[in-house]
Parts: C-alpha cells; sequence; structure tokens
C-alpha cells in the first residue's frame, strides 16, 4: 500500500485546497430587468438595448427605446446579445416611459 501512495500524484498526506470564492461570484453579468446589452446578429445589429422581461431561459424582451437607440421593443433570443456591466432600476416589464427616464438620470448611454 505504501508504495502505490509513493507513486500516485496525489498522495495520502496531501489536502486538496477548496476554493476560497463560490461559483456565483465569478459571473458578474446576468440577464436581468434593466441590463443594458449590445446586439451581435441580425437586423438591428450593433445597437444598444435594455433587457425589459425574461420569456424563457433562452428568449428576452429587449427595448431601445426606438427613438433613443432605433431598437423597437421586441424579443429576441438571449444567443445573440452581448451582456454589458451596465444597468439601470427599472421593473419587470416596464414601459418605455420608464425606460427613458431611467437611463436619462443615470446618463447610462453616454457612459457606452
Amino acid at each position: 500500500l505504501k508504495q502505490r501512495l509513493r507513486h500516485c500524484p496525489l498522495r495520502a498526506d496531501t489536502q486538496r485546497i477548496a476554493p476560497t470564492s463560490s461559483p456565483a461570484a465569478m459571473y458578474t453579468r446576468f440577464v436581468e430587468p434593466g441590463r443594458l446589452a449590445l446586439i451581435t446578429y441580425g437586423p438591428c445589429e450593433g445597437k444598444m438595448c435594455t433587457i425589459i422581461d425574461i420569456v424563457s431561459q433562452k428568449r428576452v424582451v429587449v427595448d431601445g427605446p426606438m427613438d433613443v437607440t432605433g431598437v423597437p421593443r421586441h424579443m429576441m433570443p438571449v444567443r445573440r446579445l452581448s451582456l454589458t456591466d451596465f444597468r439601470v432600476k427599472i421593473g419587470r416589464g416596464a414601459r418605455e416611459k420608464t425606460l427613458k427616464k431611467a437611463l436619462e438620470t443615470d446618463d447610462t448611454l453616454k457612459k457606452w
């Protein structure tokens, strides 16, 4: 038994090092209402939008608003979005007027 342990890369007397942070701490950009995202594919490619509502694990409702960024309110897959670090405080399913007000108070689009 001692001979087998001597040749084993992980010996019996060594300890495994536990990770110091939780797995959730390594992700900071979540799909959530108010998260700004860049559209990477489709007719609105290259434009900024805001996630308004989550339909399923793969689809979300986004809005520009139309007169600010040129993106109408529509449903699209998450895989066509690139999430950014910016987030505005809006409720789930917020109206366009509420979204405009939140974007103007934080000057979020100017930061991008």
